[in-house]
């Protein structure tokens, strides 16, 4: 009694380490870090909210949006699509509000005054449409 065979011990250590992958080491860590945890977003303005669904890819997508985020001389646009098993956390925002931003590689994300997330397409500007992937958006205000 009390002793296990080797292949159980090595069944519970792989079955613990698959459902434990990580385990954050402080509070700290898995708040974002002692700084507060803004994790690098700005503030900004939220200049423009449009729809944004493209018919070509509404298969299976409920909305989208195209925002259109202004700091100082810099804009950045951000395309975000949902299926149906999304929330539509862009419902949040309004046009001409203050947001917290972030460019990150590809991605625009938007926090909401709720504290979500939203993680949208990184777009271009191009004459006066917006490029977003094989998207293009035209005849913005």
């Amino acid at each position: 009694m009390g002793v296990l065979k080797t292949s159980t011990r090595i069944a519970l250590l792989f079955c613990f380490a698959v459902i434990f992958p990580t385990i954050p080491s402080s509070t700290a860590e898995s708040t974002g870090g002692a700084q507060g945890g803004d994790n690098g977003f700005r503030t900004g303005q939220l200049a423009a909210i449009n729809d944004a669904l493209d018919v070509t890819d509404s298969n299976g997508k409920k909305a989208a949006y195209l925002f259109k985020v202004q700091d100082g001389s810099d804009t950045y646009y951000g395309r975000y699509a949902m299926t149906y098993f999304e929330h539509d956390h862009a419902k949040q925002l309004k046009a001409g509000d203050a947001i917290q931003y972030k460019v990150d590689n590809k991605h625009l994300y938007l926090k909401t005054k709720e504290g979500a997330e939203i993680k949208a397409r990184l777009c271009k500007e191009r004459g006066n449409c917006v490029v977003c992937g094989s998207s293009v958006i035209c005849g913005l205000d």
